[in-house]
Parts: structure tokens; sequence; C-alpha cells
């Protein structure tokens, strides 16, 4: 079969098809503003202390700025250290604290909800509006701020129990909702969601004005609360940690079941990712759309192919990231 490197209008696709779901990455926040990138996220952990001269060399020895990278290779090495009977409290102490730097970065760096022109968030809430489905792997509150604009919020995030304390609770008991229903699946939890320790452990979100919640994190909790976030480098890592909150692996059942046509944005569906790939592939989507960013020399041609490849299937429709509302190019706010 000869291979086809045709980048289709997104309009064009959606006139050929009903796509149910979306699956959003961070390309879709980049798109709105490069901060939230994983070199200003860097940048930012340097600049405010938050990694050590060990760390940075970590960082600089792999010649990257990409946390997910940095702690995939600590993740490997603990493996390796273990199955040699070597310690591994070092590695573990360095793995530790990249994390806690890129939570701290990823609010550090978020632009201000002011800073967001009312057109984008009209513009995102009306095309998020189209699928019944939305995944996310985004820490970040975009996505948060454009579905709850205007007086109407469609989708449901299956967080409804009885608010207390500005909070209100996910009941793994309580998800049903009308089959046409619009749904809301944070897959790697966001800065908006957090956990309570103990033994009656409880995922919970922040429900303060939507406005004010970027100033609310990083706020003592209570409780031993901290914020549901998976930031391990490694796909496997990330399953254990998804396993271990119930919110969690809720969203991730539910897109591990969803077989309906599928809208990929933004997400690169790297190797840190393959839990994401793996959910996929367990259930075969009815179609999938796959958005690109064009390169140089016809270098998005790689990229067609690397889907092609991970997914394991030929029938994929791409289309140019910029012809969709969510890579808008007007969507940008600069830095």
């Amino acid at each position: 079969m000869t291979k086809q490197y045709y980048l289709w209008d997104y309009d064009e696709l959606r006139c050929r098809q009903d796509w149910r779901g979306i699956l959003i990455g961070n390309g879709a926040s980049m798109a709105v503003s490069s901060r939230f990138g994983y070199k200003s996220l860097y940048r930012y952990a340097v600049a405010h202390g938050k990694l050590g001269k060990e760390d940075r060399r970590l960082f600089r020895s792999f010649n990257t700025t990409n946390f997910e990278a940095v702690l995939s290779a600590l993740s490997t090495a603990k493996v390796v250290n273990d199955i040699l009977g070597l310690d591994t409290t070092l590695i573990e102490t360095h793995k530790m604290r990249i994390m806690a730097a890129l939570v701290e970065s990823v609010s550090g760096v978020h632009i201000g909800y002011e800073s967001v022109p009312e057109d984008t968030l009209e513009r995102i809430r009306c095309s998020l509006n189209e699928y019944r489905f939305v995944f996310t792997t985004n820490y970040d509150l975009l996505t948060y701020w454009c579905i709850n604009f205007g007086d109407d919020p469609q989708h449901k995030d299956f967080f409804w129990t009885e608010e207390v304390d500005d909070s209100i609770e996910f009941a793994f008991g309580d998800t049903d909702v009308a089959e046409r229903a619009k749904r809301i699946y944070w897959l790697h939890g966001a800065l908006h969601i957090y956990r309570e320790a103990g033994l009656s452990s409880r995922d919970l979100k922040r429900v303060n004005d939507s406005t004010d919640l970027l100033t609310k994190f990083g706020e003592p909790l209570g409780n031993d609360a901290v914020p549901l976030l998976v930031t391990e480098g490694s796909s496997e890592w990330k399953m254990d940690r998804i396993k271990d909150a119930s919110y969690l692996s809720f969203c991730y059942e539910a897109f591990r079941q969803f077989q309906e046509s599928l809208v990929i944005f933004g997400h690169s569906l790297s190797d840190t990712d393959r839990h994401i790939v793996k959910a996929m592939r367990s259930r075969h989507c009815e179609s999938i759309a796959v958005s690109i960013r064009l390169k140089p020399n016809e270098g998005h041609f790689q990229d067609m192919d690397g889907y092609r490849e991970r997914l394991d299937r030929q029938d994929i429709w791409f289309f140019d990231a910029s012809s969709h509302p969510l890579g808008n190019p007007a969507n940008e706010v600069g830095d």
C-alpha cells in the first residue's frame, strides 16, 4: 500500500465524519502560549532554584530540557540498580526533586486567566463542545477555563458530590450520566484536582471562581492533601500512579473503552505515554484523525509515519493543526 502524506483542512474532515471524541496534548496549550513548553518550564525551575546542581547536570548530560526524558532515565536507572542490588536512595532523591520542580514550574509559568482574550476562550469552548468525549493529559487550567467559560458549561467532569470547603469530591460509585451527555476526563490529573491521603483517601477538585484557581495552587490543602498530577517519567510508573487514584483509574478506563471516532490534537504519543497508545490499541477506534504541524523540507512526513507505526494502523486522517480551532494562530497570547 502506498503511504499517503496529504494534509486535510480540519473543516473538510468535520464535514466527512461525526467526530465523537478528542484527545488533547500539550500542543494545544503551546498554541496559546509557548510558556507551556519544556524549555520555559526548565528555565523557570533553574531561575527559581527548584533544581539542584546535580539535577541540572542530569539535564545537560542528556542534552534536553524535557523533564519527562530525565525522569524516565532516572526510572530506568532505579530498575537497573534494583536488579544489581545497588542503593537507589540518591536516584530516588533526584527523581522526587525533579518531579516537584516540574509541578511548581507548571504553576509558575502558567499564564493568568486575564491574559487569555474572551475570543480565544469562546473559540476553544465552542470547538470542545462539538465533542461528546474530551480527554486530556494536560495539567494546566486552559481546558478547564474554556469549558467553563460562559453561562452554560456543557461537559460533565464527574465531580458532583456535596461541596465542602470549596471542594467537590469524586465518587467512584456515582458516575452515571445521560447517554448523550458531554464529558471531560483529565487523564493525568490537573492543577485544580488534588488527593487527600489517609485511610480513606479522596480525590477532589477545587471549585473556587475559575479565574482564581491559579492563585490557589500551592496553598495548604489540609489532611495531607497533594495535587493529583501524573508527573512520573516512564509510562509504567505513570500507570502505577493512575492505578493508585480512583479518579485517574476511572478516566483511564473510560479512555480505554472508547472506540468511536477520535481526534488527536497536539499529542506526540511519545514513549513516556505508551499507556495512552496501549489503551487506544486495545480498542480499535472507528476512525482517527491526527493534527500535524508543518515542518520545513517535508519533515512532518516522518511525524505521520511515526503515528502510523505507534498506532499500528494506516487508515489515519492527518490534518493541518492550524486549521483546527485549537491550533488557530489567533489563539496565541504571546509571552
